[in-house]
């Protein structure tokens, strides 16, 4: 894990243990998901994971700040704005009425948020 990558995180004061992140089962054992986004980046040909079922899902895929050139400083500044990006698309979609929509209209709206947001960064 990249510490770059943690940092925005731990700075907005959310703790972040990379422990947490051993021993999270395979993704084929999560079978009854109702909702999945991802961050891959279909523009660099990342490989984006398939899901179990039909959860409604969304591909918010942004520039992966590891790959961006430049300083140290230039760095921290790119997973920042990564940071900024998925944090303005969590409460965008954590803000959804998800009791007054259908599965139809959800999806159109974890879309939206995703090309909404990309269209700002």
């Amino acid at each position: 894990m990249n510490t770059q990558a943690t940092m925005p995180v731990e700075e907005n004061g959310i703790s972040f243990d990379i422990s947490m992140l051993n021993g999270l089962p395979d993704p084929v054992f999560f079978v009854d998901l109702n909702h999945v986004i991802v961050d891959c980046n279909r523009a660099a040909n990342e490989e984006c994971p398939t899901w179990p079922g039909q959860p409604v899902s969304g591909h918010w895929g942004m520039p992966d700040p590891v790959k961006d050139g430049g300083t140290d400083t230039q760095k921290r500044l790119a997973f920042h704005q990564t940071y900024g990006a998925l944090q303005s698309r969590i409460m965008a979609f954590s803000a959804l009425s998800f009791e007054n929509l259908d599965r139809g209209s959800l999806q159109k709206s974890v879309d939206k948020i995703g090309n909404e947001t990309a269209k700002k960064e």
